[in-house]
């Protein structure tokens, strides 16, 4: 079974994409290839970044014709407030790049020909070795399954009743655990069998449909897929994430930070430091070598 990681990205997390992709280089067996997957327009700012571990691919070559980037500014032009990037689609004229980001990892299929499928984001760093021992035993792969969590967060009612009308099952507002993580694995096939299931349903492209909708989440539409929809032997459900994340901290704030690294646990083998953490670089590298002190 083949591996590979994708790691969509932009602009605004090129210093930080930079820094994941020197980890991968470090702790990432050379068998694994990393796939950056970037707007055309911005392609040259990764290019250097192409070479034997990696290929950096354009976001378009990924969609499907009628995808289109709003040609935005990086930055405004008085503030210098960092702009948010919006894409048109077929039926929707503007699409966050958020979106655009979950649709690119469910295209997966078109960005590399691997079976396992690793999905890494660009605020992430490895700080201990990752390789496919972690991920699968023979054919069954590791699932990000959290039972009993998430059931009082709002996003999760939001993403989940979108998942159900795309999926053709019942919308809920909870579907009985979370599937949100880092460093999460997928296989080939039943992604597949997720894009097909969302286009029979919709009589659209699959593509144009999560493109419609303005809620979304692609781990939380896998998970509901397998659980829910079309149950298979091919995966095993841990609770376990193997980053630790930053979501439920306020880094900035006195204490946080050594909370936090408190936190780490023997099976971590990365940090998630969101790229919306209000950090300064040099207090983001001090976490993350306070981190790898003790990896």
């Amino acid at each position: 079974m083949s591996a590979a990681i994708i790691t969509p990205t932009y602009r605004n997390d090129l210093a930080i994409v930079r820094a994941l992709c020197a980890s991968v280089d470090r702790f990432v067996a050379a068998d694994i290839h990393h796939h950056l997957v970037v707007p055309r327009g911005q392609y040259r700012l990764f290019a250097d970044l192409n070479g034997p571990r990696r290929t950096v691919t354009p976001i378009e070559a990924v969609l499907p014709r009628g995808f289109v980037k709003l040609p935005l500014p990086a930055r405004l032009p008085l503030s210098g407030r960092a702009v948010r990037e919006w894409w048109m689609a077929p039926g929707r004229w503007r699409v966050s790049g958020w979106i655009i980001q979950q649709i690119v990892k469910l295209s997966a299929d078109r960005v590399c020909d691997a079976d396992l499928l690793l999905f890494i984001d660009s605020d992430v760093r490895l700080l201990r070795p990752l390789d496919t021992a972690l991920f699968r035993h023979g054919d069954v792969i590791r699932f990000v399954h959290k039972p009993g969590l998430g059931a009082d967060q709002p996003a999760q009612a939001a993403w989940g009743r979108v998942v159900g009308r795309l999926l053709g099952i019942a919308p809920r507002d909870y579907y009985g655990a979370d599937y949100v993580g880092n460093i999460v694995s997928w296989r080939r096939d039943t992604m597949l069998r997720l894009q097909a299931r969302i286009a029979q349903v919709t009589g659209l492209a699959w593509q144009v449909a999560i493109a419609r909708e303005p809620l979304f989440s692609e781990y939380l539409a896998y998970g509901v897929f397998i659980d829910h929809v079309e149950p298979d032997a091919g995966h095993a459900r841990t609770p376990e994430s193997l980053t630790l994340n930053s979501w439920n901290y306020a880094l900035s704030q006195a204490g946080e930070a050594a909370r936090f690294v408190a936190d780490w646990q023997p099976h971590h083998i990365g940090v998630l430091l969101q790229s919306t953490e209000r950090l300064s670089p040099d207090a983001r590298e001090r976490i993350i070598a306070a981190l790898a002190a003790r990896a």
